[in-house]
């Protein structure tokens, strides 16, 4: 019955459209942006990893690999900042840039498992609490590997659905390859 009735909800609010579900996709992701934009301009002071991930950074951009390398720290984040370092007047922005970004980014597979999972709505609310989540929202404004950590979990898990429903070895391969990535990140 619960299924008939959302259905039947879709159907006469026109929500099985393609271009509705593009749409809602597209405000949820500027939602989530703005409201991270927002929390990395009001953030507090960077934590001592913050430090150590922006060093690592800093040394990855001169091309000091083994200089980065040499810390105990996971060097995925500080590979992902290290392109964009130069371009910040301060290098926490450059951090929290990689973190606004890949925070806001994780909606999308979030988006995706609610979809594919249950139904359109799910994938709003779910998309929606994702969006404005505290919690979630304050790792995605601090020069901290959580963001990148999560982004690529989601986006694992998501790959992982793909891989077991449509069953296409390349899903696997590719959940595989991010599963490892991922390992570089916390």
């Amino acid at each position: 019955i619960k299924e008939k009735i959302s259905a039947a909800i879709s159907v006469n609010l026109g929500l099985n459209s393609n271009k509705y579900r593009s749409l809602s996709l597209i405000l949820l992701i500027l939602i989530a942006l703005v409201i991270r934009i927002i929390a990395a301009q009001n953030a507090g002071m960077i934590a001592k990893d913050g430090i150590k991930y922006l060093q690592m950074a800093e040394h990855f951009s001169r091309g000091e690999l083994d200089k980065g390398l040499a810390e105990d720290f996971h060097p995925l984040y500080p590979l992902l900042i290290s392109p964009i370092y130069p371009l910040f007047s301060e290098a926490e922005r450059a951090g929290q840039f990689v973190s606004v970004i890949l925070g806001t980014l994780t909606l999308i597979p979030v988006y995706f498992l609610g979809l594919k999972i249950f139904n359109f709505p799910t994938a709003v609310i779910a998309s929606l609490l994702f969006a404005c989540h505290p919690y979630l929202v304050r790792t995605s404004a601090e020069v901290l590997s959580e963001a990148t950590y999560i982004f690529f979990y989601a986006t694992t898990i998501a790959l992982g659905w793909q891989a077991l429903t449509s069953k296409k070895i390349c899903y696997y391969f590719l959940d595989l390859a991010l599963s490892l990535i991922n390992f570089q990140s916390k």
